[in-house]
C-alpha cells in the first residue's frame, strides 16, 4: 500500500491518518512520507520508506518490495498489523490518553498543593 505525498514541512511533524490505516490492513507499506510518518512504518517493520518527490528513490523501494520473498512481505504486513493493534487502537490510544491526562492531573494538584491553591 503506497502512502505517498508531496514534500511539505507540514508531514515531518504529523502522521497522515492513512498511515495508521494502511498498518490496520497488515500489508508492506511503500512510505513516502519524511518525518514521523516514515518513522512510524520504520520502527513497526511494515514497510519500506523512500523520499517524497524522488521518483527514482520510488521506483527502487517499489522494485526491492517486488522481489521480496511473498513471506517477507507477509512478515511486513503482520508486523504492521501488529503495531497497530498495539498503539493505535482506539482502546489503546483512550489508554494512553488516560494516563496522560491522569499524569498532568496529578502534577496540577501537587502544584497547586505546594502554592496553597485548591484546583
Amino acid at each position: 500500500m503506497p502512502t505517498a505525498v508531496n514534500s511539505d514541512p507540514l508531514f515531518e511533524i504529523t502522521i497522515p491518518g492513512k498511515t495508521t490505516a494502511y498498518l490496520a490492513c497488515g500489508r508492506p507499506i511503500l512510505c513516502t512520507v519524511p518525518g514521523d510518518a516514515a518513522e512510524m512504518v520504520r520502527q513497526a517493520g511494515a514497510g519500506l520508506v523512500c523520499a517524497p518527490e524522488d521518483p527514482d528513490a520510488l521506483a527502487r523501494a517499489a522494485r526491492q518490495l517486488f522481489e521480496m520473498a511473498p513471506g517477507e512481505r507477509e512478515a511486513m504486513g503482520q508486523s504492521g498489523r501488529r503495531a497497530f493493534l498495539a498503539a493505535y487502537t482506539r482502546q489503546a490510544l483512550i489508554g494512553r490518553y488516560e494516563s496522560l491526562f491522569g499524569a498532568v492531573s496529578q502534577q496540577r494538584r501537587a502544584i497547586s498543593a505546594n502554592y496553597g491553591g485548591s484546583s
